[in-house]
């Protein structure tokens, strides 16, 4: 369902790490006035003057959001007439169609540890992978485009061909959105970060007090970075529906495709290369300045060595806990896709049924809606509160949906059918269930990422509020992670969820979420008392 990270530092200690790519990138992106700032500080002049890199950093944040919002998008885009289009040209059943969609999150579960290895090891710089991702996501969407032009299978033989380039073609754009998603995170933790040590910088190490640090300013960002993945899940469908209509199967991915090529992708790499208040000779002379190593760049590759994010989950059960809810809250998403419309359409006359299938499709716009609508208020809650107890809240406001999704026997007998008697229409009853299930999604996704961040914290004896120049490092370690957890309940959630309501009825498998739902979050907020 994801993605420039930093974290506050003192003084100089902010490029006292190894001058990698990375730091180099985000140093030139974000402080490309400190040299000037530097020398009015020292001759006691304005020291004001200065033009902080507020514009250039919110101009990349903003390239960020549309990045997700394609990703998010193109990943959506397929959903209205995808199995209609195989089923009518390549006689392909519901399970190959399944198939071809599970590919996708599956190989993004792979890309997205992958790529945070590639970035941890310094292989690849953030900018490089990120424009790379975007390009070859792009050119996937192309050529899927013309995957409809395959050849038909012979008469009683199975769609071999088409189902295998699909899902070769879905696992290339799995791995593309990964890499995409956990670039993103981890940029934005690290832009958090820089801006906060410019920050510090400018107005004295006095004032370190009274600012905020990465986790206390990262859930505003993660927000508004939701926002625009949510956004890409609400338009994608309709996006796709309305392109299927003026143009068959071909225009949606081309249009969403190319663009992404022929737009985002350039419009990235002129704004991560280019600062609008750095010329060539400043650029040149913080380059010099941040190539000279010293002992603290030596402490920090130690700290490098020592960020595994499994070496985190066993010291710290909130991190297991953030990542275990982030996977659990996709897969309860995930479980509506195949079981909802099936739901509604067999609680409705036959009469009824056109209607039905079309309010289905309205119900999941209205749970992406009210999900970007709470995205906002809650990255700004979460930073002024324990983003544990937001994930918390959220899981059991999913598991509060649930149970109003279905009529349930369980966990509170007999509550179910009065709701049900209440409000009788089943749509309505999932119109209503799924305003609280949106809101609530987000309030566990958006603090994922400042909890895993607070956990890594812990870890290291280091206060919420203090400035740890350590933290950079762990920023693609911890958004990999995030991105696969989110990615393993994107390909989990439709196969459990279609089991267990197979297994035991639509009703009572909201009856089963709501009990584990309902588990993860006391096992949530038990992690924050350790």
């Amino acid at each position: 369902m994801g993605t420039l990270a930093d974290t506050p530092v003192l003084g100089t200690a902010v490029f006292a790490h190894s001058p990698s790519s990375t730091d180099l990138e985000t140093a030139l992106l974000l402080n490309a006035n400190d040299d000037d700032d530097n020398n009015n500080n020292s001759n006691n002049s304005n020291d004001n003057d200065a033009v902080p890199p507020t514009g250039l950093s919110s101009w990349l944040f903003i390239l960020m959001c549309v990045s997700a919002l394609v990703a998010s998008c193109g990943f959506a885009l397929a959903a209205p007439y995808l199995p209609e289009e195989a089923k009518e040209s390549y006689s392909c059943g519901s399970v190959c169609v399944g198939f071809i969609f599970s590919v996708q999150p599956a190989f993004a579960f792979i890309g997205s540890p992958l790529c945070s290895q590639i970035l941890k090891r310094r292989l690849c710089s953030r900018r490089l992978m990120l424009i790379l991702s975007l390009n070859v996501a792009g050119l996937a969407f192309v050529a899927f485009a013309f995957v409809m032009k395959l050849p038909k299978p012979h008469e009683n033989q199975p769609p071999v061909l088409f189902v295998a380039t699909a899902s070769i073609i879905r696992a290339v754009s799995g791995l593309a959105s990964g890499a995409v998603d956990t670039t993103v995170f981890a940029m934005i933790a690290s832009l958090c970060n820089h801006e906060q040590a410019h920050l510090v910088r400018t107005q004295g190490e006095e004032s370190t007090s009274s600012t905020t640090t990465t986790t206390s300013t990262l859930g505003d960002r993660m927000g508004k970075l939701e926002l625009a993945y949510g956004l890409g899940f609400a338009v994608g469908p309709a996006v796709g529906a309305g392109l299927y209509a003026l143009g068959g199967f071909l225009l949606p991915f081309l249009v969403v495709g190319g663009l992404t090529v022929v737009l985002v992708a350039p419009a990235l790499q002129v704004a991560l290369q280019m600062g609008p208040h750095a010329d060539k000779s400043e650029r040149a002379r913080q380059i010099a300045s941040l190539v000279e190593l010293s002992e603290e760049s030596e402490a920090q590759g130690d700290d490098e060595e020592q960020c595994s994010v499994g070496g985190l989950v066993l010291a710290r059960p909130g991190a297991l806990a953030a990542l275990c809810s982030a996977a659990l809250s996709c897969a309860c998403f995930g479980a509506l896709d195949p079981s909802l419309q099936i739901y509604i359409l067999s609680s409705v006359s036959d009469a009824h049924a056109k209607e039905a299938t079309s309010a289905v499709g309205l119900l999941f716009c209205l749970v992406a809606f009210c999900y970007c609508l709470a995205t906002v208020p809650v990255g700004r809650i979460a930073d002024r509160a324990a983003p544990h107890a937001c994930i918390a809240a959220g899981l059991v406001g999913i598991a509060v949906g649930f149970f109003l999704l279905g009529t349930p026997k369980f966990p509170i007998p007999y509550l179910g059918e009065a709701w049900a008697k209440l409000l009788p229409n089943v749509i309505a009853r999932s119109a209503v269930a799924l305003c609280v299930i949106g809101p609530s999604a987000a309030l566990t996704f958006v603090p994922s990422m400042p909890a895993l961040i607070m956990e890594a914290r812990k870890r290291n004896g280091i206060g919420r509020n203090d400035n740890w120049p350590g933290e950079e490092v762990w920023h693609d370690s911890l958004s990999g992670a995030l991105s696969a957890a989110w990615s393993a309940g994107a390909f989990v959630g439709p196969l459990a969820g279609g089991a267990v309501v197979r297994g035991l009825g639509f009703d009572d498998a909201t009856g089963v979420f709501c009990v584990v739902l309902g588990a993860m979050a006391a096992l949530q907020l038990a992690s924050m008392l350790y």
